[in-house]
């Protein structure tokens, strides 16, 4: 019974390599910069990064308003407070603008696609984005995208306010004498 089965893996290693060479050819090189650079080009990742600059500021524009009237309490602003806070906006933004930068950021793509992905599997995700449901996925993605925020958004705060209300009970409870007394073990 070994000798069988000895000689039918044997059988089967031998044929391995006639099995793969029918295999369509695979090219599990990293991908070029070329093909790299054409992919961004195509999903317009540049455009993307600009975009989410817009956001980030529109959304720290936000925070940014809600805790200055938390912390004024309905009084109003002084010209010099003004000042110091569209200095900060414009120091913020120049963080942001600086740090997430294109130049700054095309690097770190080609670096994770390089890890991330084959030639192969540029040039097929390239062929798919070239078609036209490859289109209306990139058109229509940022908007899905916007949608599942605000959907997010939605169901983050009862799911923050629960949180917050464990958290509290934790702490009320950690506050509370310990029933049981502690004894030193000797």
């Amino acid at each position: 019974m070994f000798k069988r089965c000895a000689q039918f893996a044997l059988c089967l290693m031998l044929g391995m390599p006639v099995l793969a060479n029918d295999a369509p050819p695979s090219n599990d090189a990293p991908p070029s910069d070329e093909s790299i650079q054409a992919l961004l080009d195509l999903t317009d990742a540049r455009k993307l990064i600009e975009s989410m600059h817009v956001q980030l500021d529109a959304t720290m524009d936000r925070v940014m308003q809600q805790s200055i009237e938390k912390a004024l309490k309905g009084k109003e602003l002084t010209a010099r407070q003004q000042g110091i806070i569209k200095t900060m906006k414009a120091q913020m933004a120049a963080v942001v603008d600086d740090m997430l930068s294109w130049e700054k950021l095309e690097p770190l793509y080609y670096r994770l696609y390089r890890q991330s992905f084959t030639q192969d599997d540029i040039d097929g995700i390239t062929a798919f984005y070239r078609t036209a449901p490859g289109q209306a996925l990139l058109l229509k993605m940022p908007g899905l995208m916007r949608n599942m925020m605000s959907e997010y958004q939605g169901m983050l705060q009862p799911l923050q306010q629960k949180i917050t209300e464990i958290a509290g009970e934790c702490a009320r409870e950690l506050q509370e004498p310990d029933p049981t007394p502690t004894t030193n073990p000797s």
